[in-house]
């Protein structure tokens, strides 16, 4: 897993849900 603290909320759900 990649670090999501600097992307945005809608751009980690997109890629969870992936």
């Amino acid at each position: 897993m990649r670090t999501t603290s600097s992307r945005d909320p809608n751009e980690i759900m997109s890629e969870i849900r992936k």
